[in-house]
C-alpha cells in the first residue's frame, strides 16, 4: 500500500469527486478531509502504469546523466504525459557541470542486468557521437602478462588498480605498447564505477574508460565466451554544462492569482553508467500518476509538478527553480511533496528494516506542513504510522531552503543514530530485469 499512500499525500482537494472538501486552503493545513475522498483518491491508482514509467526510463532510456541526450529524452518523455493529463508545461534551463561518459555497443552480447555506459577518463580521447572507436577486445588481467601479449590497436581491459602511481605506469606501458583504448575494470563484483580523473599526457589520444564491477564481469564472460573474438564499438564524450527541468503547471479553478500552491516534485536525471530504476524512475512515476489522476479533478489550489535535472550533480535543478521564485509564490506555497528511490525491492535486514519514510530536512522541521499531512493520511487509510525523519541530499533541499514547508518519500532504513541505509544497487550500473521491476512494486504494494 506504500506506493498508493503516497500518491495520496499530495492535496486530495476538489469539486468534481463526490468527496471532495470544499475548502483546499482548509483540508491542507488541518488536515480536516470529507470521509471517503482518501481512499475514492487511492482507488484510482494503476500500478502498472507506474510501472510502465519506471521501465521506459530506466530500460528504454536507460542511464539519464545530466547535460546528455538520454536526459533530454526523459524530459521529453515527462513533458509529453504532462501536456497529456492536461499540464501547462515549460523547461528550464540552468548552468550544471561537464562530466565524461563512454557509450559501449558489443560485437555480440549475453543476457545480463549490466549498463553499457561507462565512465570516461578526464583528458582522454573524446571521439564524439561521429567517430566511435571500434576494436577487439584483448583481457589482460592484473596487467603482468603485457610484456608477453600484442595489445596493438586492441582494447585492452585490465583490472582497476588503486594504486595511482602504479596504476599511472601500467597506463604509460600501454599507451607504448600500441594499444588503441584501454578499460579499467573494478574487481569488486559489487563495486561503483571507478572515477580515474585525469590521465597521464602520454595517454591522451587513447581512449580510456572505467567500468564497475558488474559490468567487468559481463564484459570478461563475454571476452572469454567461444565464438568469433569479442569486439566493441566504444563513444566517448563530454556531456553539456548545462541541464534542465520540465515544470507542469495546473491552474486553479478561477484562479486570481492568490490561490495556494503544492509542488510535487522528483528528479529525473541518474549518475554515470546507472539506468536508476528506483533512483529515480520511481520517483517520477510516482510523480506522473499523480499528476494524471490529480487532472480528473477541478481544483482550487495550483499544482506544480516539477521534472527536476542536476540532481546528481548537486540538487541543481530543484535549487534553480526555488531560488527563482518570487516572495509572493513562497508565501502562497503550502509545501513540497518530493519523491525519491520510492520504490524498491530491497527488505532490509532485522536489524534495519526497509520502510517507507518521509523526511524533512533537519530535526527543526521535522513537525511541517508536509509531513502532518501524510501523516493523517496513513491514518485515515489505515495504515500504519507514516516513519518520520530528517535528511538532506534530495530537492526538497531546495523548497527548505528558501522557506517552504518540504519533505522526502523515500524506501529505505533510517535512524537518527546512524547514517540512512539504500538499496544495494543505489548508484550501481545495474540494468533492472523486467522481474526484478515487478517484484519491487509487489514489494510496495504489500507494504
Amino acid at each position: 500500500m506504500t506506493l498508493s499512500t503516497s500518491l495520496a499525500l499530495v492535496p486530495n482537494v476538489a469539486h468534481a469527486a463526490p468527496y471532495a472538501p470544499d475548502d483546499a486552503l482548509e483540508a491542507i493545513e488541518t488536515g480536516k478531509l470529507t470521509p471517503g475522498f482518501q481512499q475514492e483518491f487511492v482507488d484510482l491508482v494503476k500500478q502498472d502504469r507506474v510501472y510502465s514509467h519506471v521501465q521506459e526510463l530506466s530500460v528504454g532510456i536507460g542511464p539519464r546523466v545530466a547535460g546528455t541526450a538520454a536526459e533530454d529524452a526523459a524530459q521529453d518523455y515527462v513533458e509529453h504525459h504532462l501536456q497529456e493529463y492536461g499540464f501547462q508545461t515549460s523547461r528550464e534551463v540552468f548552468d550544471g557541470r561537464t562530466q565524461f561518459v563512454a557509450n559501449v555497443v558489443p560485437s555480440r552480447d549475453l543476457p545480463g542486468i549490466a549498463s553499457w555506459q561507462y565512465r570516461s577518463a578526464q583528458g582522454a580521447k573524446i571521439t564524439g557521437p561521429s567517430a566511435p572507436l571500434k576494436a577487439p577486445v584483448i583481457d589482460l588481467g592484473d596487467g603482468s602478462g603485457l610484456a608477453t601479449t600484442e595489445v596493438t590497436d586492441a582494447l585492452v581491459i585490465i583490472d582497476w588498480n588503486a594504486n595511482a602511481e602504479a596504476r599511472t605506469a601500467l597506463l604509460e606501458q600501454l599507451a607504448a605498447a600500441g594499444a588503441a583504448g584501454i578499460i579499467l575494470a573494478q574487481t569488486n563484483p559489487k563495486g561503483s564505477i571507478p572515477n580515474l580523473r585525469e590521465v597521464p599526457e602520454s595517454v591522451a589520444d587513447l581512449v580510456v574508460v572505467t567500468a564497475g564491477g558488474v559490468q567487468a564481469v559481463r564484459l570478461r564472460e563475454l571476452a572469454a565466451a567461444p565464438g568469433d573474438a569479442l569486439s566493441l564499438s566504444i563513444t566517448t564524450e563530454q556531456t553539456r554544462d548545462d541541464s534542465s527541468n520540465v515544470i507542469g503547471v495546473r491552474p486553479a479553478a478561477n484562479d486570481d492569482g492568490t490561490a495556494p500552491i503544492v509542488y510535487v516534485g522528483a528528479h529525473v536525471d541518474s549518475v554515470v553508467g546507472s539506468p536508476g530504476a528506483s533512483d529515480n524512475a520511481s520517483g517520477i512515476g510516482i510523480m506522473l500518476e499523480t499528476a494524471k489522476l490529480i487532472s480528473n479533478y477541478s481544483l482550487d489550489t495550483e499544482i506544480r509538478v516539477g521534472s527536476w535535472g542536476g540532481e546528481e550533480i548537486g540538487i541543481l535543478g530543484s535549487a534553480h527553480h526555488a531560488q527563482s521564485l518570487s516572495e509572493d509564490e513562497i508565501q502562497r506555497t503550502i509545501g513540497a511533496w518530493n519523491m525519491d528511490m520510492a520504490g524498491t525491492a530491497e527488505k532490509g535486514t532485522n536489524e534495519q528494516p526497509f520502510g517507507f519514510w518521509g523526511l524533512s530536512v533537519n530535526p527543526d522541521n521535522e513537525s511541517n506542513t508536509v509531513l502532518n499531512f501524510a501523516s493523517d493520511v496513513h491514518s485515515d487509510l489505515e495504515q500504519e504510522p507514516l516513519n518520520i525523519g530528517y535528511v538532506g541530499r534530495s530537492d526538497h533541499q531546495s523548497f527548505h531552503d528558501v522557506g517552504i514547508n518540504a519533505a522526502v518519500f523515500s524506501w529505505m532504513f533510517w535512524s537518527a543514530d546512524s547514517s540512512i541505509v539504500l538499496e544495494p544497487d543505489y548508484h550501481l550500473p545495474r540494468t533492472p530485469s523486467s522481474s526484478y521491476l515487478r517484484t519491487a512494486w509487489a514489494s510496495a504494494r504489500r507494504s
